[in-house]
């Protein structure tokens, strides 16, 4: 079985990402990808439509990667029957709107973080994709990220013990360095919000998954201060997990050169990652023997520092591949509709915080 796709939005991620990461593995094609997105390619998938207003651009992209239909029109793609899934790679505000339509077309629809603007608009897209028996996948693309799923494996293997503290910061110097044309990021009628939508979930949705634990309570600052924009460009927020663990989140977007770091400080040991180009991910021991799980991931240990060996591919074969291995399986994929939506809930609580001035209370689960 091969599975058909058609991509709505055909801006950087859709060049550096989605193009690449679809196309057959070994080729050309695949290898385009940006490092941060380079998994190999994908069997069993094809991309055989594009569509954005942006024609022009369309088609050089349809040239490049010998995509058979381009569309300047979004619902001409939907319409189109040979296409199984849709991915949409638009702007935050026009997510659930492409999204439920391509669900109502019978489409599989994987869709660019944050999955929607509102919770009511990620509500009704879970359940227009459950009301027609397709899935949704939100594309958080650093849960794919081999020293992450490394990461996850130690700490839920319980190697340092009981987790006291997480801290994370993504940071970059703006999204006109990374999509050079995109001013839609810093209008908020679009965008919906700013660093902490755009790079912030990211990192908050990782420390979810490698916790594996739940954001009960949200407080936070956001503030514009570098950029001519009228959403936030930095921000910084403090949650707590369902067992009291404590957790720091910064994003920014006036952080030249970039940052992309986390910490976890545990009973037995703190995890890093990021801080060392010698070794991208390290757990440093309280004590200069520690007593080792016999599930962590093969590495070294050296005075008292375990240096995890990091495979050159996801476990998953990255998003895209995930993507695609779901359909043919009947499997759900992961981040689900559901895990999208627990992690754009905090990220609009940390807003909501920020708006009122006081701590925010998630629901229970």
């Amino acid at each position: 079985m091969t599975v058909k796709i058609g991509i709505i939005g055909c801006g950087a991620i859709t060049r550096r990402a989605y193009l690449p990461g679809f196309a057959a593995p070994g080729t050309k094609e695949a290898m385009k990808a940006n490092p941060y997105f380079l998994h190999g390619g994908t069997e069993n998938g094809e991309v055989i439509a594009l569509a954005d207003i942006e024609i022009n651009n369309t088609k050089s992209l349809a040239d490049e990667f010998k995509v058979k239909y381009i569309y300047q029109d979004w619902k001409e793609l939907i319409a189109n029957k040979e296409i199984d899934a849709v991915c949409i790679n638009t702007p935050n505000t026009l997510h659930a709107e492409m999204t439920i339509a391509a669900a109502r077309a019978g489409k599989h629809v994987m869709v660019e973080k944050p999955m929607a603007a509102t919770m009511e608009e990620a509500d009704a897209m879970i359940e227009a994709t459950e009301k027609n028996g397709v899935f949704l996948m939100v594309n958080q693309t650093q849960r794919f990220w081999p020293i992450h799923e490394v990461a996850a494996a130690i700490i839920q293997s319980g190697l340092i013990g009981r987790i006291f503290s997480v801290r994370g910061k993504m940071g970059h110097a703006g999204p006109e360095y990374w999509s050079p044309g995109s001013d839609w990021f810093g209008q908020k009628k679009i965008s919906g919000h700013g660093a902490l939508f755009d790079i912030g979930i990211h990192k908050l949705d990782f420390i979810r998954y490698m916790t594996g634990l739940k954001i009960t309570e949200v407080a936070a600052f956001t503030e514009t201060l570098g950029k001519n924009i009228d959403v936030e460009d930095n921000a910084a927020v403090i949650f707590k997990f369902e067992n009291n663990t404590l957790g720091i989140l910064e994003a920014s977007w006036t952080c030249n050169p970039s940052e992309n770091t986390t910490f976890v400080y545990g009973e037995q040991g703190n995890l890093r990652i990021g801080m060392d180009p010698e070794k991208p991910i390290y757990v440093e021991f309280a004590t200069a023997k520690p007593a080792l799980s016999r599930d962590i991931p093969t590495g070294k240990i050296t005075n008292g520092i375990y240096v995890p060996k990091v495979p050159e591919r996801s476990k998953l074969g990255g998003p895209w591949k995930h993507f695609v291995d779901s359909i043919i399986k009947g499997e759900k994929p992961t981040p689900s509709g559901e895990e999208g939506r627990d992690s754009l809930e905090v990220i609009l609580a940390a807003f909501e915080s920020a708006t009122q001035g006081k701590t925010i209370t998630l629901r229970k689960y």
